[in-house]
């Protein structure tokens, strides 16, 4: 998985760097509540490339995607700020 995020310039390539970087991410996000379900934050770069956190209703996160904004995935890398 941490190949997912260093695709999008985030420096991970191990399961330790993730425990990390993410935490940081995290608190970083906007959170907003979505009705019959778990807030999901959204962390966003300077470049508009994104990391979503979605949660259950009990505020634990079970997904984290890393998405890139307006262009191809490793189509240059994101400026990387936590």
């Amino acid at each position: 998985m941490a190949g997912h995020f260093f695709c999008i310039g985030i420096p991970t390539e191990n399961a330790e760097d993730l425990g990390r970087t993410l935490p940081r991410l995290m608190e970083k996000a906007e959170w907003n509540d979505r009705p019959g379900e778990g807030p999901m934050g959204t962390w966003t770069d300077p470049s508009g490339d994104l990391v979503t956190f979605n949660s259950d209703k009990q505020g634990s996160v079970q997904c984290r995607t890393p998405k890139t904004k307006g262009r191809p995935p490793n189509a240059g890398r994101t400026a990387f700020q936590s």
